[in-house]
């Protein structure tokens, strides 16, 4: 079996011997995949993991709240994905499909597990590099998560409202202070300053407002029909 070169220095084999990245990735087996094709869907058995040999791979989950496609990862050349699952043995979170043709490279837990009980140390380190894998794009969603939160307050009669949506709308908002005070206007933009971000309204005579996101309580919608 011919082993690609960035399979062979794959952040996943870090620090294992050759004959140890040798025995684990011969057993590691090839599917093609058309683009568009599902390489796991939601919801399935997470019990392979995988590995990016040429093409490219979206792992993206529905949000139904939102009624979008939330893309999660972008898997390329050298890219290992699907690992959540394999590790904690438990159903896929998101759903995978090919971007364009691409080919990957699987392998079973039950592989996996049979490689952990030939070579203890090597597996432990194999595993030590799943979870760094997982940590850092565990890390990496909750940075985005925090970004989206602190483009959004909330606002009465819903969970959560984009600004952009205020923006793009020219809608009348009335923004509630932390001090009781309250501000009327449209919202011109959202801008991020070393302070943090921050609303800029523009008043029903033209002037310019700007307010500190952490100084909004709520902010009302639609206030001109209030």
């Amino acid at each position: 079996m011919v082993i690609k070169a960035d399979m062979a220095s794959n952040y996943l084999l870090e620090g294992l011997g050759q004959d140890q990245k040798s025995w684990l990735l011969s057993c590691f087996t090839k599917k093609s995949f058309k683009a568009g094709e599902q390489v796991f869907r939601e919801n399935d058995k997470g019990d392979e993991l995988f590995f990016v040999e040429s093409g490219r791979v979206i792992v993206k989950r529905w949000i139904t709240e939102g009624n979008v496609d939330k893309i999660l990862l972008t898997a390329e050349r050298g890219d290992v994905f699907g690992e959540m699952a394999f590790v904690d043995y438990g159903l896929r979170t998101a759903t995978a499909y090919a971007e364009v043709d691409s080919l990957i490279r699987c392998l079973s837990r039950n592989t996996f597990n049979s490689f952990c009980e030939k070579y203890p140390n090597a597996g432990a380190k194999a595993l030590d590099n799943l979870l760094r894998i997982l940590t850092l794009r565990l890390r990496a969603t909750t940075e985005s998560y925090v970004d989206a939160i602190q483009y959004n307050v909330q606002v009465s009669g819903t969970e959560s409202l984009g600004f952009q949506h205020l923006i793009t709308s020219s809608m009348t908002v009335e923004v509630l202070l932390t001090s009781g005070a309250s501000i009327y206007g449209t919202v011109v933009t959202v801008e991020k300053s070393e302070a943090g971000f921050q609303i800029i309204l523009r008043q029903p005579k033209g002037g310019l407002v700007m307010t500190p996101y952490h100084a909004i309580a709520c902010i009302y919608f639609d206030a001109d029909k209030k």
